[in-house]
């Protein structure tokens, strides 16, 4: 039907078609799509140096683009205007302040989290659908990228809700129970003269990344790492009776896949592992709320597609604890902010009350 006619323009109305398209725009996939290819196009820019060079000042095209290609790269810089996170500047391109949050490290983390990490996964998820790859063996996530983003994160939101659990405890020397590239320990070191670490780790990779991270930060007096098994501790290394903490981030929820059964029995060999020289086993575990905040169900994607155990929240870690060797003490987090993570203080049951 014409609704109106001018030399201008002509205008057609159609109560169907306008049903169609206003059920599309209220499906959200406008916005998913627009999140997947700023996703996309971010992650190239962020491999490529560009968002880097961004963060530092550079605003000359050139400068900016280096050998990158010049049409493709000058395009993508625009249209990243168009979303509002870059603006025009004489020769070249600057972030407006949508843009200089967007390069923030907690966003870059992030973003190298679920795209380079878990992209590999993400990826091929349509192979792990029809059972022709499987995770583990066809596929990987990229473990330098997550320890990466891991230890951004974790020493913007984390460490300092961690030290303040060992100050309470007057504990000065951590045992990192699968410690990676030694992120956390090394960290610590460089805010506390007077801390001292020991890392332990399966991987030998990780191990001497660690290892060479801690000489480059001049803290290598005061940390060690070794390669053993954390969940054994008998593969334990002498210097581990040094310390008076055991300390455990994001390694225990992986288990709970074989059962909470399989998760009790880890908690108990801490328990059992306790000497006279502990002051206290600090847990710290990522929370799933299943909700759609702060890349809440994204968590959650990537723990499906990688076979992993789930988070739990913090009152379903306090339901587990009594069925263990271990009584928790306090629980530690930081409101409001960060990745949403729950540390626990625990003490054999056996010592419970004997402080």
């Amino acid at each position: 039907m014409i609704t109106r006619y001018d030399h201008r323009s002509v205008e057609l109305q159609d109560e169907h078609t306008e049903q169609a398209w206003s059920a599309y725009r209220l499906s959200d996939m406008p916005q998913i799509l627009d999140g997947y290819h700023k996703a996309v196009v971010l992650a190239a820019l962020m491999r490529t140096g560009v968002l880097q060079r961004l963060r530092e000042g550079r605003t000359d095209l050139g400068d900016l683009l280096g050998t990158l290609d010049p049409y493709f790269g000058e395009k993508l810089l625009g249209w990243l205007s168009t979303a509002g996170y870059t603006q025009r500047v004489d020769g070249g391109y600057a972030p407006t302040e949508a843009g200089a949050a967007l390069l923030s490290d907690t966003a870059l983390a992030q973003l190298s989290f679920y795209i380079e990490a878990y992209g590999p996964v993400t990826q091929r998820i349509e192979d792990l659908l029809r059972g022709t790859a499987r995770y583990g063996h066809d596929i990987q996530r990229d473990g330098a990228a997550l320890g990466r983003s891991c230890n951004t994160l974790f020493d913007l939101y984390h460490i300092d809700v961690v030290l303040e659990a060992f100050a309470r405890r007057s504990a000065t020397c951590a045992l990192d129970l699968g410690c990676g590239a030694g992120g956390f320990l090394i960290e610590a070191a460089r805010r506390d003269q007077q801390f001292r670490g020991i890392g332990l780790d399966i991987s030998e990779g990780a191990i001497a990344e660690a290892s060479k991270r801690a000489v480059e930060a001049g803290v290598a007096e005061r940390v060690s790492f070794h390669v053993a098994d954390a969940f054994d501790a008998a593969t334990w290394p002498e210097a581990c009776t040094r310390a008076d903490a055991l300390f455990a981030a994001g390694v225990l929820h992986e288990h709970f896949r074989q059962g909470e059964e399989a998760v009790i029995e880890i908690l108990n060999r801490f328990a059992a592992a306790w000497d006279g020289g502990l002051k206290s086993i600090i847990l710290g575990e990522p929370e799933l709320y299943y909700d759609r905040q702060d890349n809440d169900s994204d968590l959650d994607l990537v723990h499906i597609l990688t076979l992993q155990g789930f988070p739990r929240r913090h009152n379903g870690w306090l339901d587990l604890f009594p069925r263990s060797d271990l009584a928790c003490r306090a629980v530690y987090s930081r409101r409001n902010a960060g990745p949403r993570f729950a540390f626990y203080d625990l003490v054999p049951r056996r010592l419970e009350g004997t402080e």
